[in-house]
């Protein structure tokens, strides 16, 4: 009943927005620019009032995500609230310290080294001098952060948002590069652009920032392995070193992982063991290896303070692993607030269980099945 009455609704939303659209290719399979360009705009727009809906508090009512304005600072009991003339909005962040006395200073610290001309190498203002980009987690080589870090305090809701933008539209042009028929690929990217990987740790950019570059990575893979242009071997080598340098390592080798272990199912289903499936394999691997080169100054002097440095994430250590989410938590991949605890302040991972990479990923195969059924 709900699908029969959803799908169509979303559709008619689909086709009163104000852009064209070549009604030709509604079989999406390999790259075609010109006629996914109408698409990418009319869903774009979509995802842009979808967001205003979601976060209208923040688009239209004068409040903001800005992790500075959550905390308190030194025994005063205040909050930086009237440094940005914004109120906090309501949010489900809970990793408090790094949202809220981590992140903004490094933030506008590495925007002032930038705008001096230096390179945020060095941190002169924590003990007696630490490293400042080899900490990782600073997020300082990152493009997308770097402009972010160097604009106005005014911007920072705006990238926020962003991230949720291009992780939509990034989602949306992997699942019509895999034929996913156009309804379920623009629910996809709206599923993963408001799943736990956001809703959670939104304000928390060494998360939200991986989260941002999965899809952007996933479509690399699949452009590189399924395409022959040359233009996908660099946009690999390029998805690669972005997503190594754009926040937590950890995350980062997890989508490693997922995007290896997808390279090689992709290549064994489309040329099993041929020259071509060899060859193609090889042009996988080289664009990753040069994507890597891209990351390595990054990778060196962090790998230089893993053997130098301490830290209460050591190497071989128990933080950040856990058993695999039981089964009965399966509620929250649809429902984050099932689990909430209703607390006053957000303080500790225990609040909920949407950490647990969270992201309505087993939602995708009934969407579009569901889709296809009333659309294709």
């Amino acid at each position: 009943m709900f699908s029969q009455s959803f799908w169509p609704f979303v559709r008619r939303i689909w086709q009163r927005l104000p852009f064209p659209d070549d009604d030709t290719v509604d079989e999406p399979g390999p790259w075609h620019y010109q006629h996914w360009k109408a698409e990418l705009w009319r869903t774009a727009l979509f995802y842009i009032a979808a967001l205003a809906v979601v976060y209208s508090s923040v688009v239209f009512f004068g409040y903001t995500l800005h992790g500075a304005t959550y905390g308190t600072y030194g025994v005063t009991g205040d909050a930086d609230h009237d440094s940005f003339g914004r109120r906090p909005a309501d949010t489900y962040n809970l990793a408090r310290a790094p949202s809220y006395y981590q992140e903004p200073p490094y933030n506008e610290l590495v925007g002032e080294m930038y705008l001096n001309g230096e390179l945020p190498l060095w941190n002169p203002y924590q003990a007696a001098g630490q490293p400042l980009a080899a900490e990782y987690a600073t997020r300082a080589f990152f493009p997308y952060q770097i402009i972010e870090n160097i604009s106005p305090p005014e911007m920072k809701d705006l990238f926020t948002l962003g991230r949720l933008l291009i992780a939509g539209l990034f989602t949306f042009l992997l699942l019509r590069m895999l034929a996913v028929s156009r309804i379920a690929s623009l629910m996809g990217g709206l599923f993963y652009m408001f799943s736990g990987a956001f809703l959670w740790f939104l304000e928390h950019e060494e998360v939200s920032n991986p989260a941002m570059m999965l899809p952007v990575f996933m479509f690399a893979v699949e452009a590189v392995v399924s395409n022959r242009r040359p233009i996908f071997f660099f946009l690999f080598a390029l998805a690669t070193g972005l997503l190594m340098v754009a926040g937590q390592p950890e995350s980062a080798l997890y989508i490693l992982l997922l995007g290896g272990l997808y390279a090689l199912f992709r290549i064994w289903m489309q040329y099993r063991i041929t020259w071509h499936g060899l060859l193609t394999a090889i042009k996988v691997g080289a664009a990753f290896a040069l994507g890597l080169g891209l990351a390595a100054p990054l990778i060196f002097i962090f790998l230089e303070l893993v053997e130098n440095g301490w830290n209460i994430h050591p190497a071989g250590g128990g933080m950040g692993v856990s058993d695999p989410t039981p089964l009965a938590w399966a509620i929250g991949y649809i429902m984050p607030n099932f689990f909430d605890t209703p607390t006053p302040e957000r303080v500790v991972l225990v609040n909920g269980v949407w950490e647990y990479l969270g992201g309505h990923i087993g939602v995708l195969a009934s969407t579009d099945h569901a889709s296809c059924r009333q659309v294709a």
